[in-house]
């Protein structure tokens, strides 16, 4: 039913590996973890798809290959450096299946705590006013839903390019889950960030202009 796609630089190794932990115990039916080894490491699970590109794919990069590989309709992008509770995820996935939406995101204000999710917590799913901070560590979406993303946006941009193509290119609905709970940070693999940023935004609104004129 569901797969989550995670690129990553083991920047935040120890909240990496308890993800990996929860999502092995969890035993989600039909589920299945898409790793995309950027840096190399070669680490080995057999419970995980880990795919070790020849060179670093950046985020957006990956985000396009693992929706494409993925085997299930409902896929989950999300961040290294959260740790969520993956039973939690068990518990809801029925109710996220039948929910009519575009997106479902990550609000850091609302979302971002110093514990997790109980096992048996049920989600409750509030329509989203704008892009929330850090929307793009924790979406779910449908593949039909997804547009691959253009590949001059490497780190940038591509939660923004998703939430503009089902928000307002589709009409469809867009949602984060208000009593999330999920431990972890907001950071970002680019030793220039603000310079990544402006060398990306052109590309990003070009992509617009040519979505809207399509």
């Amino acid at each position: 039913m569901i797969s989550f796609i995670v690129p990553t630089m083991w920047k935040s190794k120890d909240t990496l590996f308890n993800m990996l932990d929860s999502y092995k115990e969890a035993n989600i039916p039909n589920a299945e973890f898409i790793l995309i080894d950027n840096s190399h490491e070669f680490y080995l699970e057999p419970e995980i798809t880990i795919l070790i590109p020849k060179e670093n794919l950046f985020v957006n990069k990956s985000w396009n290959i693992g929706v494409e590989l993925a085997k299930n309709n409902i896929v989950c992008l999300l961040n290294d450096d959260i740790e969520i509770n993956f039973q939690t995820i068990k518990h809801n996935l029925e109710a996220i299946n039948n929910l009519d939406f575009g997106i479902i995101g990550f609000d850091a204000n609302r979302n971002l705590k110093t514990e997790r999710n109980e096992d048996d917590d049920i989600f409750e799913f509030k329509e989203a006013e704008c892009r929330y901070l850090g929307f793009g560590c924790m979406m779910f979406i449908r593949k039909e839903n997804y547009i691959k993303i253009d590949e001059r946006l490497r780190i940038f941009f591509g939660d923004d390019l998703l939430y503009w193509w089902n928000r307002d290119k589709h009409n469809r609905p867009i949602y984060i889950i208000d009593n999330l709970k999920v431990p972890g940070s907001l950071s970002v693999t680019s030793a220039n960030y603000n310079a990544e940023i402006q060398v990306e935004l052109p590309y990003f609104d070009e992509v617009i202009r040519n979505l809207q004129n399509g």
